[in-house]
């Protein structure tokens, strides 16, 4: 134990360290500890702390005198020094903040490590250290170990002394007070037990007031309960209106493409739910939050907000699960669940963490399978199982497991199917199939089942197609139908129908453009991904043909558009694999125009792109299938420029990049890749064996065709 003086010799009671992403955490815990008053009978005790004061303030958690520079500087520095307590908001964010672990670290080094109160808000506690472990670990390694004598790390572990604020747990309300207990140093039991008698003493005083002066106590209380029914009338008319605005309105603007106007509505949200007493909720106040919260999070995932979808996700889902600690046979607050754990898994995509996002998905499959037990023929239940199948799907199919993947989809499909048979008109369950049968294609396609995958494309199409003639302004479906469109432009590419592609992608380019037009919603990063996709499919076939003017410009506009996306959002994996992609391509048109140095400098940023990518996400096996081709792509730059050595060296790197891909696949991506790779390191028979599994596929890219023709390769396909 370190000698404490008394804490009134501080300027701050506490200093609130915490990541940036956990800033509306810390802010409302702020405000709770400087508004909180101590019980009357605590104040003025002497503790090991210090003397008991009023008030919890003042706190410091001023951030933006941070320094770029690895010192935390003077500011900070003094503001630790001067303060009694140092609180830190553990979660996955703090785990990943540099400055979070300094400010630990440098409070330790001050030598009062048992001034240090933790308050878990997101991730678990002591998991980093278990191999294979795919839950967040919580707290940050400072917090972690132990302490030197010259203040250095150990590998001595510590027990850190936390208040668990997730539902749940203790939760907000239970995880403030022990918070509270730690900086004053009394026992919580003490702080609760006081807190429930000076409640109890307030009421006792009112009531002795009541029947001293009934008549005015009278007057007055039914003036008070007017007053109190007009504002929880006022209060449930604003929920309503926040439930109306980002449900039933959401509902209709989201077809015409205008969910942009619900930004101010879903941040005054925030900003209402935020100013409410929690201990005041109501459990129908509660699921109004849950569903507002979620709803919040599915309009920021489509502006391509990650960071505050997750956050609004993660709060629909604690709202969620205290809706059914109170009710279990609530099947609606179930729903919501559901509903929550997909939005968090989906955010764990977009950002490339595969195993958080199998975990959210199988817990999301759980309760999707919980709520069909519950009501067998509740077709909405039933429709939840269909989407959490393929969903599930879709880890096993970034993972690279699109046999198993398939298995999924198919059922997926199956019970969308049933729902449909039930009411063949009905437009929204003809749509669940048609997005089950765009999986069933997908994963067909990357087992080698190029004509499967073209058939499930087409029955989409068909579907697709007939929904959107009844209703022709509806920018979800459209949308749909036109990633339907490009992805079969690309199976009809790859397997050397280029006029019908040319044709495909010509309509998915249509549509997208109209969806991004000023009329209807230019601000959907989706959808502006979407022209951007399209530009570099065009540019392909432009490069395919000798076009290679029109070629460079379709992948600069490409490249604009995704440079474009990533400033607003460098933590989105697909764009960051969209911009390697985009830039291998119009390396090879520089190629073709003799620009060697530009071409080399295009190469070059993908692969350092790529490369980074992968460090922070080894899992993502689209990404790994492009650094192999980039460094094939070097290797050829280098034999051009006749550094033969290096030009072997990048050859290497492509085989050893590609390989374990390509063991036990059947991904023409993958396959074609490798074959190139094999070839340019003359091992001639092993590439010949693959091209000759690809066209079995019925795989007939141009530049493979292109590559038979000349010898270079074996056309004979065996029977």
């Amino acid at each position: 134990m370190s000698g404490l003086s008394d804490s009134d010799s501080y300027r701050y009671r506490a200093y609130v360290s915490y990541s940036h992403h956990d800033e509306k955490w810390a802010s409302w815990l702020h405000r709770k500890l400087e508004s909180y008053r101590v019980p009357r009978r605590l104040v003025g005790l002497k503790t090991p702390a210090g003397t008991i004061p009023k008030r919890i303030a003042p706190i410091f958690r001023d951030r933006e005198e941070l320094p770029s520079a690895t010192d935390l500087g003077e500011v900070v520095n003094k503001a630790l020094r001067d303060s009694a307590n140092l609180i830190v908001i553990c979660s996955p964010h703090a785990v990943a903040s540099h400055w979070v672990n300094e400010e630990i670290l440098t409070f330790k080094r001050l030598g009062r490590t048992d001034r240090i109160f933790c308050f878990i808000v997101a991730g678990e506690p002591n998991v980093a250290e278990q191999a294979g472990s795919d839950i967040a670990e919580c707290f940050p390694r400072a917090l972690r170990f132990q302490v030197d004598e010259e203040g250095q790390l150990t590998d001595l572990a510590t027990e850190p002394i936390a208040a668990d604020a997730r539902a749940g747990k203790d939760g907000r309300a239970e995880a403030k007070l022990k918070l509270i207990a730690g900086v004053i140093s009394v026992g919580f039991d003490d702080l609760k037990r006081r807190e429930l008698h000076r409640r109890h003493y307030r009421m006792s005083a009112v009531t002795a007031m009541a029947l001293s002066v009934m008549v005015l106590t009278t007057f007055l209380a039914v003036r008070a309960t007017v007053a109190e029914r007009e504002a929880l009338d006022n209060r449930a008319q604003a929920e309503s209106l926040i439930n109306f605005i980002l449900g039933d309105l959401r509902a209709k603007l989201e077809p015409v493409g205008r969910l942009d106007v619900l930004d101010a509505v879903g941040d005054k949200a925030v900003d209402y739910f935020d100013s409410v007493d929690e201990q005041s909720m109501t459990p129908a106040a509660i699921e109004v939050r849950s569903a507002a919260m979620r709803q919040i999070g599915e309009v920021r995932m489509a502006q391509g907000r990650l960071d505050e979808a997750m956050d609004a996700y993660e709060r629909a889902l604690a709202d969620a699960e205290i809706m059914i600690i109170e009710d279990p046979d609530n099947n609606d607050a179930r729903f919501q669940l559901g509903q929550a754990q997909f939005g968090v898994a989906y955010v764990h995509r977009e950002r490339g963490e595969l195993s958080q996002m199998q975990h959210y998905m199988q817990k999301y499959l759980e309760t999707s399978r919980e709520l069909v037990q519950r009501e067998p023929q509740n077709e909405s239940w039933l429709q939840e199982l269909s989407y959490a199948y393929t969903n599930l799907g879709v880890v096993l199919y970034a993972h690279g497991e699109a046999g198993k993947a398939l298995q999924y989809f198919q059922s997926a499909q199956a019970i969308a199917e049933t729902i449909l048979a039930r009411e063949p008109d009905d437009v929204q369950r003809q749509f669940a199939v048609a997005g089950a049968l765009s999986w069933v294609a997908s994963a067909r396609s990357a087992s080698g089942n190029l004509q499967g995958a073209l058939d499930a494309l087409r029955e989409e199409l068909e579907l697709k197609t007939e929904l959107v003639s009844t209703d022709p302004r509806n920018t979800l479906w459209l949308r749909r139908l036109s990633l339907a469109h490009r992805r079969a432009g690309e199976l009809l590419e790859a397997m050397g129908r280029l006029n019908e592609a040319s044709a495909s992608f010509t309509a998915a380019f249509e549509i997208s453009e109209q969806l991004v037009s000023p009329s209807v919603d230019p601000s959907n990063t989706n959808w502006q991904r979407d022209v951007a996709v399209l530009h570099a499919a065009f540019g392909k076939s432009a490069l395919a043909a000798g076009r290679t003017d029109e070629a460079r410009r379709r992948f600069e506009q490409h490249n604009e558009i995704v440079r474009t996306l990533l400033a607003e959002n460098i933590g989105k994996t697909r764009w960051r694999r969209d911009l390697g992609n985009g830039l291998i391509l119009s390396s090879k048109a520089l190629v073709m125009v003799g620009e060697l140095k530009a071409a080399e400098q295009a190469a070059a940023e993908a692969v350092g792109g790529l490369e980074g990518l992968i460090a922070e996400h080894p899992d993502d096996r689209e990404a790994v299938r492009l650094l192999s081709a980039a460094y094939l792509l070097r290797g050829e730059l280098f034999a051009l420029a006749e550094n033969n050595e290096q030009a072997l060296d990048a050859w290497r790197r492509s085989i050893d990049t590609i390989d374990p891909l390509a063991n036990g696949s059947s991904d023409y991506r993958i396959l074609y890749v490798r074959m190139q790779a094999l070839l340019h390191l003359d091992r001639a028979e092993e590439a010949n064996q693959i091209t000759r599994q690809l066209r079995a596929m019925g795989f007939a890219d141009p530049e493979i065709v292109d590559l038979c023709e000349s010898d270079a390769l074996s056309a004979r396909v065996d029977n």
